[in-house]
């Protein structure tokens, strides 16, 4: 998960701070070892405002854990089913 983040935040170097056009694809090519994670796994939604990205990884057990970083700057960190496979109860797994 924070490969895919280290990756969209090194996109964004080469394209002017945008993180629009991001694609799973891309994020594998600029970092190694996303490569061969299906599309189904890693979710990039890089298509809103030039400053905002959201990535989603679907763990084995369907539990989605998230990093979204909004036109502020703030960044979050969620998953989809909180207290159980490893997303903490509240939901926030950055803590």
């Amino acid at each position: 998960m924070r490969t895919a983040q280290t990756a969209i935040e090194t996109y964004a170097t080469t394209n002017d701070g945008a993180y629009t056009g991001a694609t799973a694809d891309t994020l594998q090519s600029i970092e190694g070892v996303l490569q061969g994670v299906p599309d189904s796994v890693l979710n990039v939604n890089a298509m809103g405002p030039p400053e905002r990205y959201e990535i989603g990884v679907e763990s084995p057990t369907g539990n989605v854990f998230s990093i979204a970083r909004d036109t502020d700057g703030t960044t979050s960190y969620s998953c989809s089913a909180e207290g159980t496979s490893g997303c903490p109860s509240g939901g926030d797994w950055a803590g």
